[in-house]
């Protein structure tokens, strides 16, 4: 009698347990806290849609208007609707009870996303420039479809289920969500925004330009005094000087005779990142260099740049002082207004 009791204790408990456990789940999300939270969320969610349209219908008049100002005025308007995602989602994370352990991740993960892509959008307007932001904001999510949805490379919770052409597996040691071309040793695709549009660089990817520029510099001089010239012949500023003159060609022979003279020699540029910005009303007020294009601004994009340019050979360390160097970014490509 004393078993029979002890069994049918035990098999209470276990269908108490298992009805239990979902019935947890779903009364910590529909908590008077995860209801007044989720409740926020919807009604940031609605502005953000409201501010996607009024976004969309002002869209293509900045575009076709080619109005610098107007289509700076349109990048403003995306990196709010950028801010207001952010909002949203810090807003879920204030309450990690009332999502699962997949959801979670998702957000974190959709959180960092979306502050990265804020950051880009602001360094278009960095260096004065708007972008054409709806071909770019393809992935506008709205809260609520987001939770319940899944996308492809986001978190899933289960191997081997699936959601229409994604199926759940595992990858790096967690479970995403992939589609049948996915491979793993392919990069994933590249995703707005980007740092290079139209030929026209914002202010990440200037930096990151600018900075692998300066780091050849300084491998070329120091180098032979040739490559050094060659280096800077090939990234000289189109038509500011005139290679084949008398001018040119003496001093650029004079400097190979001399960097050759005090090798071995090692030169770096060391690059001040905080302190580029764009200058696009530098102009050159005098050809005393050689230079032919004279009070005029330049096409491209240009850069005021700090640079301390360190020399040591042997024994001797020169720390140099900061000079302010210009540079002009063309077609991605990085130029110089200074040669030999």
């Amino acid at each position: 009698m004393v078993l029979y009791s002890r069994i049918i204790i035990a098999i209470s408990l276990l269908f108490l347990l298992i009805s239990i456990e979902p019935s947890a789940i779903a009364l910590e999300r529909r908590s008077s806290l995860c209801r007044s939270m989720l409740n926020d969320i919807k009604q940031l969610d609605s502005s953000g849609r409201n501010l996607f349209q009024q976004y969309s219908k002002s869209y293509s008049a900045a575009r076709d208007s080619g109005s610098q100002v107007a289509n700076i005025v349109q990048t403003r308007a995306l990196l709010e609707l950028l801010e207001n995602d952010r909002s949203t989602f810090l807003r879920a994370l204030e309450s990690p009870k009332c999502f699962n352990k997949t959801e979670l991740l998702n957000l974190k993960e959709t959180l960092k996303n979306t502050s990265d892509d804020a950051r880009t959008v602001k360094s278009w307007l960095d260096v004065q420039l708007g972008i054409p932001g709806r071909n770019f904001y393809q992935r506008y999510i709205e809260f609520s479809k987001y939770i319940t949805t899944p996308s492809a490379f986001s978190y899933c919770p289960k191997a081997g289920q699936k959601y229409k052409d994604l199926i759940c597996r595992m990858t790096n040691g967690e479970l995403r969500w992939q589609n049948r071309e996915f491979s793993i040793n392919s990069s994933r695709d590249v995703t707005w925004p980007t740092g290079f549009i139209d030929n026209q660089v914002n202010l990440i990817e200037a930096i990151s330009r600018i900075v692998k520029y300066f780091e050849e510099n300084s491998r070329v001089f120091s180098s032979s005094g040739i490559e050094a010239v060659e280096f800077m012949k090939s990234t000289s500023y189109p038509n500011l000087f005139d290679f084949n003159s008398d001018q040119m060609i003496k001093k650029c022979n004079d400097y190979i005779v001399l960097q050759d003279a005090a090798r071995p020699i090692r030169v770096k540029f060391n690059v001040s990142v905080e302190g580029i910005k764009p200058d696009p009303d530098f102009v050159i007020v005098d050809g005393a260099q050689g230079q032919r294009i004279l009070n005029t601004k330049f096409s491209g994009q240009v850069f005021s740049v700090p640079v301390r340019l360190e020399v040591n050979k042997d024994e001797i360390s020169d720390p140099g002082t900061v000079l302010i160097r210009r540079v002009a970014i063309i077609n991605g490509l990085v130029h110089r207004f200074s040669v030999c």
